[in-house]
């Protein structure tokens, strides 16, 4: 494989930003091999990580969401199942039904749990 070096940028440049553009050949290199695996919006996702200057960060990925049942909430806040279903009927978690079951987004009970630490700061 060919060692490919990039000039540094022009004096007075930003020293955040790059001047220096990524050869066409290099990226036309890396989209023939990865084609078969990514589609257009990927590859534009790749293409801008590329050529981002090298400080940034990626974007984290979203955290799956997981659902609680009734018994699983109660345990992961430390409470009883009447506790849990006083706590709904004040508004202060959100249930969603599915048939009879209802199920709690741990990331809304988290958020939840967050703000009201902020409120009783």
């Amino acid at each position: 494989m060919a060692n490919i070096q990039f000039s540094p940028p022009l004096s007075g440049a930003d020293s955040n930003s790059r001047d220096t553009a990524v050869p066409q050949n290099v990226l036309d290199c890396v989209r023939s091999a990865l084609s078969p695996y990514l589609d257009r919006a990927r590859w534009n996702k790749v293409h801008d990580a590329i050529l981002s200057p090298e400080g940034s960060k990626p974007e984290p990925a979203p955290a799956e969401d997981r659902f609680l049942s009734t018994e699983e909430l109660g345990n992961f806040l430390h409470v009883s199942r009447p506790t849990i279903f006083r706590y709904m009927k004040a508004g202060k978690i959100n249930a969603h039904k599915l048939g009879r079951r209802n199920l709690f987004s741990l990331n809304e009970v988290l958020a939840t749990l967050k703000n009201a630490e902020v409120a009783n700061v």
